[in-house]
């Protein structure tokens, strides 16, 4: 039988800020260059010793309902700002922990909470407008590296080797490097990549990167969605008896194969321009298949017609997809046929785009696109290490940078180590008294805001100079140019930009945008309702998990 339970008031929100609580000091410990690394014991063979901010998130968990909604809210926030920042879950632990806790405390005075709300709502918007017109495009992919993975050489040196051998519209995959000596290196190749990929967790091969990644497959590609497996069945056998994987690629798949499939061996993709029109839908599946050198099958009823012999399937070196995204990499030489047809299909497509007279601008800049798609190179960074706990380390910190990098290069940087926040905060401090606001309780949640925003840097700057830091953190709050802030590693104040102390910009922004949606909704709430299948004993007074620092 199902148990309800239900609280109300002050110390439910306490509660749930409590949860928040365990896994703010869990992550807040991998803090900046001098932060340091957690062991996560989940009950595998051996523990995972890491710190990476999203890693340490993802297994923090607590048997309190109410500790666990805190942990909850906590972990969307950071899922979140991961997912479009490709980093930041600690920075965004830390400003949504503190403004959830300011907040709260002002609404336990007894502040007008619609009052408070609107107030959020101004302070983050003000900020984050200031920081989109204060962010810089990215200066290089070594200082973003650099910061992404905390100045290791080793990783620094991959990314820029990586990133400087693609072109524009290139992508980089991880693959092991299978080497006894632990060396690690860069190979380049031709390959495609588009968004989305595996249709579910089920397929995934790497749980750190939460990839798949599969070599030398053959390739099937449908041009609609695929219902069974039964008349594939001839393709599985060869793809088995052969020792390489299977590879369907479609604009949809029935759920009930997922689990068939993967038994199988069978790995599911779906295919680049689902969301797009038929037409658009049609070249892309045309352009994929002609990159991996085969032909786009109409439904699995006509797969024999199509590819009578499984040399005619489609082929790639190694294929590499997450739920977000897959990237195709072509072997280093393509069959002299396949090269023959791969060269006509891009001179194709070139003459097109020369030929603008017939064509639309939007037309024009589409082929432009596939163009770029279609010539872009695959740069694949094989990661090698002497035992698995290092070279799960080395590959959560190439993840972090390859997706910072990324980031960068679409929203620009801005100085790191809290510097960006804390400038805004003071700007906007100074300028406070030329605001209008309906109320007292709108004006002190806009000015908690404002406080909240330092905390990062306080942080960093206080594990280097815990005595100096509130001076320090003035001194660089009222520095006129922008860019000037701490360097933590040399202890000076400086120009960040120079030092290459550079964080991307959507990382603070989604941090504010992230944290105020989910804070902004919670100052509302007053109540929980808690439907548990367990007996549960629940003691309200219960902190000792936040005060282990971690949940039970």
């Amino acid at each position: 039988m199902n148990k309800v339970m239900d609280w109300h008031g002050t110390e439910v929100r306490k509660q749930i800020l409590t949860g928040y609580e365990i896994l703010y000091k869990m992550v807040s410990v991998t803090l900046g260059p001098n932060g340091r690394n957690v062991i996560i014991d989940d009950g595998g063979v051996r523990p995972l010793i890491t710190k990476d901010g999203v890693t340490v998130a993802n297994h923090v968990d607590s048997n309190e309902p109410l500790y666990k909604i805190g942990i909850s809210l906590g972990k969307e926030i950071a899922d979140k700002v991961d997912a479009t920042a490709g980093d930041g879950t600690t920075t965004s632990t830390i400003i949504g922990f503190n403004l959830m806790k300011t907040l709260n405390s002002l609404v336990d005075l007894g502040l007008d909470v619609n009052d408070i709300r609107t107030g959020l709502n101004r302070a983050i918007q003000d900020s984050v407008d200031l920081l989109v017109k204060l962010s810089k495009p990215m200066p290089d992919v070594r200082t973003i590296a650099a910061v992404a993975s905390n100045g290791n050489e080793e990783i620094m040196d991959l990314c820029e080797e990586a990133y400087s051998s693609i072109g524009e519209n290139g992508s980089v995959v991880l693959a092991d490097s299978y080497s006894k000596t632990g060396k690690s290196y860069v190979e380049v190749s031709k390959g495609i990549r588009w968004e989305g990929g595996i249709p579910s967790d089920l397929f995934v091969t790497d749980p750190i990167s939460n990839t798949t990644t599969v070599s030398d497959p053959y390739v099937l590609v449908f041009a609609s969605g695929v219902s069974k497996l039964d008349e594939l069945t001839p393709y599985i056998d060869i793809a088995k008896n052969n020792n390489r994987p299977l590879v369907l690629i479609a604009p949809y798949f029935e759920p009930e194969l997922f689990s068939q499939a993967s038994s199988k061996g069978v790995l599911l993709l779906s295919s680049p321009g689902t969301s797009f029109s038929h037409v658009d839908l049609h070249e892309a599946l045309m352009d994929l298949a002609i990159t991996l050198g085969t032909k786009v099958i109409p439904d699995t009823a006509s797969a024999l017609n199509v590819i009578e012999d499984i040399k005619d399937a489609g082929k790639a070196a190694l294929i590499t997809a997450s739920i977000e995204e897959t990237k195709v990499t072509q072997y280093e030489e393509l069959e002299p046929e396949h090269a023959k047809m791969y060269k006509e299909y891009i001179d194709k497509l070139k003459a097109q785009i020369d030929d603008d007279d017939a064509l639309s601008i939007s037309r024009t800049e589409q082929l432009k696109d596939r163009l770029a798609r279609l010539s872009g190179g695959i740069a694949t960074i094989h990661v090698g290490a002497l035992t698995p706990t290092e070279k799960e380390e080395k590959v959560a910190l190439i993840v972090d940078a390859q997706h910072s990098i990324r980031s960068a290069m679409k929203y620009g940087v801005l100085p790191g180590g809290g510097t960006a926040l804390l400038k805004v905060s003071q700007t906007l401090s100074d300028d406070i008294s030329n605001k209008t606001f309906k109320s007292e309780s709108e004006k002190r949640a806009y000015k908690a805001v404002l406080d909240v925003m330092r905390v990062p840097a306080k942080m960093l700057v206080a594990s280097l100079k815990p005595e100096d830091y509130q001076y320090i953190v003035q001194q660089v709050a009222h520095e006129k140019n922008f860019t000037t802030g701490y360097n933590v590693r040399t202890g000076e104040v400086e120009d960040l930009f120079k030092s290459g102390i550079v964080d991307s910009a959507a990382i603070e922004i989604n941090a504010l945008k992230y944290s105020n949606s989910v804070i902004g909704s919670f100052i509302l709430s007053n109540g929980v309702i808690y439907n548990g299948d367990r007996n549960m004993s629940y003691d309200m007074n219960d902190r000792r998990a936040a005060e282990a620092g971690y949940g039970r």
